[in-house]
C-alpha cells in the first residue's frame, strides 16, 4: 500500500506535514460486498446475507476511518497547528487543534508489531502525556526514519527523538 506522506520545509522556520489517506481497504471490502451480493442473488441463504452485511459494514468503517492529517510547525510563532480531516474528505468530524512548541516533549517513532509486517508511525508526545498523530501506522522503516529526521532537523534540540514499540496482536 502506498502511503502518501509529505514533509515540506518552507525556509528554516516552517514545516508542513501532510498525510493523505489510502482507501485501498475500503475498495477491497466494497468488492467483497458486491461479490457477496452476487452470491446472494444466485444462492439466497442466511449465511450469504450475513457475509454481505459484514463486508458492507467493514467497507463503510474503512472509508470513514481514513482521514487526512495535516500539521504545520512554525518556529517563528512557536505554534504547531494539527488538522484532522473529516469523514470522506468532508468537514463533518474535522478537527483543528493548536499547540505551542513548549507543549511538545518528544518526537516518537512508534513500531507496531504485527504478524506479517511491522508498521511504523510518527507522533508527537506532549508534556500532558497525550499523543498527536502525524501519520498512520502504515509507514515503512526507511520512510519513517527519513520523515522523522526531517522533522527533527527543524525542531533541533527542542525535543527528543524516541523509539517506542507497540504490540498489536495477530493482525
Amino acid at each position: 500500500m502506498a502511503v502518501k506522506l509529505e514533509v515540506i520545509p518552507e525556509g528554516d522556520t516552517k514545516l508542513f506535514i501532510r498525510h493523505e489517506p489510502s482507501f485501498a481497504r475500503s475498495y477491497i471490502m466494497a468488492l467483497l460486498a458486491l461479490w457477496g451480493a452476487g452470491f446472494y442473488f444466485f444462492f439466497p441463504s442466511t449465511a450469504c446475507l450475513q457475509i454481505l452485511v459484514v463486508a458492507f459494514l467493514l467497507a463503510l468503517f474503512s472509508a470513514l476511518a481514513a482521514r487526512e492529517l495535516e500539521t504545520v510547525i512554525d518556529k517563528t510563532s512557536g505554534q504547531v497547528i494539527h488538522k484532522r480531516g473529516g469523514w470522506l474528505g468532508s468537514k463533518l468530524g474535522a478537527k483543528v487543534v493548536h499547540y505551542s512548541l513548549s507543549e511538545l516533549k518528544a518526537l516518537e517513532i512508534q513500531r507496531h508489531i504485527r504478524r506479517y509486517s511491522d508498521g511504523f508511525q510518527i507522533t508527537f508526545l506532549l508534556v500532558s502525556g497525550n499523543r498527536v498523530e502525524l501519520s498512520t501506522k502504515d509507514l515503512g522503516f526507511k520512510e519513517v526514519h527519513e520523515f522523522a529526521n526531517r522533522i527533527h532537523q527543524l525542531l533541533g534540540p527542542v525535543i527528543a527523538l524516541e523509539f517506542v514499540e507497540w504490540k498489536m496482536g495477530l493482525t
